[in-house]
């Protein structure tokens, strides 16, 4: 599913991004904080994992966000 959301984005997205669009696609309230902060935990996880192999992480600053590989 992570990788979903990547796959149609047009440019790198943030974990947060993911995370929001995700939780909107299930009927989840991205207001929720406690939520959307276990969500992003799981999305930097699978994201991490994936790192090399699957998608790239762009490091700009304190920004970081998430691309797949072409």
């Amino acid at each position: 599913m992570v990788l979903d959301v990547l796959r149609v984005a047009p440019v790198p997205l943030t974990v947060r991004t993911v995370a929001v669009t995700m939780m909107q696609r299930h009927g989840l309230d991205p207001d929720d904080s406690r939520s959307l902060q276990l969500m992003s935990k799981l999305v930097n996880n699978a994201l991490t994992r994936q790192t090399g192999d699957l998608v790239e992480r762009l490091a700009d600053g304190t920004v970081t966000t998430w691309r797949v590989l072409p």
